[in-house]
């Protein structure tokens, strides 16, 4: 977080870092703009907020007054998730479901061949036929149905 901190200070100034009982809290934006972000730190993971006010919400006020629940809530969670992009440097590993999450949402495509990496142990010693043979196998359960 302290990495993250450094590089987004270089194009946000108003960032802080703090350390309470609980662990690190990372701050982003002042909490009387229309934006402010707060990253929390937590025993095995990390909490994310977006704290949105004013002229940003009135495009989503008709969306909850109209009771279109389904509407309202996949339009902010975009809002979320791109924010989150837009400020956040997406090399670090603990924003790899951001990434994920951002795909769809900004259209780009997704191997279909593509495997996760965490289905390959980096101890399998096998002979170059074999592995690419397993990788073959792996691609194809990947497409089943069931």
């Amino acid at each position: 977080m302290q990495n993250c901190q450094k590089n987004i200070k270089q194009t946000n100034k108003n960032t802080s870092l703090e350390k309470n009982r609980k662990g690190w809290i990372f701050k982003i934006g002042n909490r009387k703009s229309n934006h402010y972000f707060r990253i929390y730190e937590t025993k095995n993971s990390l909490k994310f907020e977006y704290e949105m006010k004013g002229k940003v919400l009135q495009q989503y006020h008709l969306l909850l007054v109209e009771n279109r629940i389904e509407e309202f809530e996949q339009k902010l969670s975009s809002q979320f998730l791109i924010s989150f992009g837009k400020l956040l440097p997406l090399h670090f590993s603990y924003l790899d479901w951001l990434i994920i999450k951002l795909r769809p949402i900004r259209k780009q495509s997704i191997l279909q061949s593509g495997l996760n990496s965490d289905s390959i142990k980096s101890e399998i010693s096998l002979n170059i036929k074999t592995f690419v043979m397993f990788l073959q196998f792996l691609t194809y359960v990947q497409q089943l149905d069931f």
